[in-house]
């Protein structure tokens, strides 16, 4: 499920979510790495999550989920 949602991304994003995902590469470095400037990698970065989280929960991940404020990814490490 993760590789061919990887594989559906955008070669843009696939870069960054390699590069963040993978690499555990920080934004700025990402951005020096690709010319991107940060707020772009963070943007790109954000998109690639919202995906993430609406594939998941259309293969019955995070059934029952509400999101709160504190956001999707926090819950994960609570």
């Amino acid at each position: 499920l993760v590789a061919s949602f990887e594989a559906s991304l955008p070669e843009r994003e696939q870069m960054i979510y390699r590069m963040r995902f993978r690499e555990e590469l920080e934004h700025r470095d990402i951005a020096s790495k690709t010319g991107l400037s940060e707020s772009k990698v963070k943007t790109s970065e954000k998109r690639i999550r919202v995906a993430f989280f609406e594939l998941m929960k259309r293969h019955g991940y995070f059934e029952g989920y509400v999101q709160d404020r504190g956001g999707w990814l926090r819950s994960l490490f609570i």
